[in-house]
């Protein structure tokens, strides 16, 4: 309806520009307006017309304005309504999946678990002790409930095979109790590396207690925490969205702004829980059993590694991608047998 108008505008604004190039070009203002108009009063009338079409201008001028931002903001509330319906159809998909439904946890190397208590042989526990002078890299669980009294979960970390030994501390048999001291004197060394989920020394104190580490041994334990360790990597790796109100310059810190669905945590405060870690990274459900189930050392080396490493973004979604597609032709033809 307003470009009709507009037309119409331009097409009287250049029949009275014509009039006042005529009216300037001629030498007997008579042939444009009757004998009686005086020069005075046609000078008036083309003022009066220049204002008028000026204000008419700017008139449209400002209807036009109006139209084409009424137009604007109908294409984005447009926009946004498509947006949020779509936001709101893969939330109304997504909030059906729990962590139970992501594929079992998946470790990064084979291993081997032995079990210590009081009926094990010298043997094994030597040949776990010459294994321990080779490693230099342990994980350590420590089990503090009234379930597990003095029971404590060592995985030796190695390049092709993992050892995983869940050791039970008692002193009925002195032998075996000697044993497993000399273990832990190897294995608890300054040279080597203690890396645990969260701080582990309070728990590990029993040992000295016990006797089974000396003083001087224990206050020289290297202890890596992975837990502190892996929230700075994954906050580094994965950052907060563009669009997230929480992102602030130079510092990938969590918050209560936040609003990315990869950050589960909004508070600078909260510390990571190891299943969580497991599953916001690899989409992988780790189940905690009891101390005899060995995921929960090999998910802590699982995450050290990618810490230890740096992996990027990418590396990850691409361990995902070869590993998940691999375990699950392996699900397959094991079915299929």
């Amino acid at each position: 309806m307003i470009y009709p108008l507009y037309n119409s505008y331009l097409l009287w604004l250049i029949n009275l520009l014509s009039k006042i190039y005529h009216i300037r070009g001629s030498n007997e203002l008579a042939t444009t307006f009757t004998n009686n108009d005086s020069i005075f009063t046609v000078w008036i009338i083309m003022i009066f017309c220049i204002l008028l079409s000026s204000l008419l201008g700017i008139l449209f001028q400002i209807i036009i304005n109006y139209y084409q931002l009424q137009k604007f903001i109908s294409i984005v509330e447009l926009s946004n309504q498509q947006l949020s319906n779509k936001y709101t159809s893969v939330t109304n998909v997504k909030k059906y999946k729990t962590i139970n439904d992501l594929p079992n946890f998946i470790p990064l190397i084979p291993y081997r678990s032995f079990y210590i208590d009081r009926t094990t042989s010298n043997t094994i526990v030597d040949d776990l002790i010459i294994r321990a002078k080779e490693t230099r890299r342990f994980t350590v669980i420590c089990f503090d409930d009234c379930l597990s009294p003095n029971k404590i979960q060592i995985e030796f970390i190695r390049e092709s095979e993992s050892i995983i030994v869940l050791i039970e501390t008692f002193r009925e048999s002195r032998l075996l109790s000697k044993k497993i001291k000399q273990l832990f004197s190897t294995i608890f060394v300054s040279t080597n590396i203690i890396q645990a989920w969260g701080d582990i020394v309070y728990d590990l104190s029993y040992l000295r207690n016990s006797g089974f580490i000396t003083f001087e041994k224990f206050r020289k334990i290297r202890l890596l925490n992975i837990q502190q360790d892996f929230k700075q990597w994954y906050n580094q790796t994965f950052n907060h969205n563009q669009n997230c109100s929480q992102m602030v310059d130079y510092n990938d810190i969590d918050g209560p702004l936040c609003s990315c669905s990869h950050r589960p945590y909004k508070c600078f405060h909260d510390e990571w829980s190891l299943s969580y870690a497991i599953a916001y990274t690899f989409a992988e459900y780790l189940h905690l059993g009891n101390e005899h189930d060995v995921n929960q050392c090999l998910a802590i080396t699982k995450l050290s590694r990618i810490v230890q490493e740096q992996w990027t973004r990418q590396q990850i979604k691409d361990f995902i991608k070869e590993n998940h597609i691999a375990h699950r032709v392996r699900l397959i033809f094991i079915k299929c047998l």
